[in-house]
């Protein structure tokens, strides 16, 4: 088995990988988006919290931008609510205002 780094995004084993990552392919494997890893180079370290790459304020990895973050407008409420409109009528006059689309049971009808 052969440790190499991804020059490129590519697709092995099941996974995409990044730029930069690093993985294990098995003796003679080549592609021209992966190169093996010399041996006196360095790896770079794993985060020290893995959470600490988590979240709005986290830094932008691997080449990705940071996601802009946009405000949107706000509307202004309204002053005052507009007066409901009262519309006089022949059964509301006759019965004393609007009645209840329901009876309250025990209601003598």
């Amino acid at each position: 088995m052969a440790k190499v780094i991804a020059t490129q995004r590519g697709y092995f084993g099941g996974v995409l990988r990044e730029p930069d990552d690093t993985f294990v392919v098995p003796d003679g494997a080549e592609a021209s988006w992966f190169r093996p890893v010399r041996a006196g180079a360095v790896e770079a370290a794993a985060p020290a919290e893995p959470d600490a790459t988590v979240g709005p304020d986290a830094p932008a990895q691997r080449g990705r931008k940071k996601p802009k973050t946009v405000m949107a407008p706000t509307a202004a409420p309204f002053a005052d609510p507009p007066a409901p409109v009262r519309v006089e009528n022949e059964i509301n006059a006759a019965t004393g205002g609007t009645q209840p689309d329901w009876i309250a049971q025990g209601a003598d009808i």
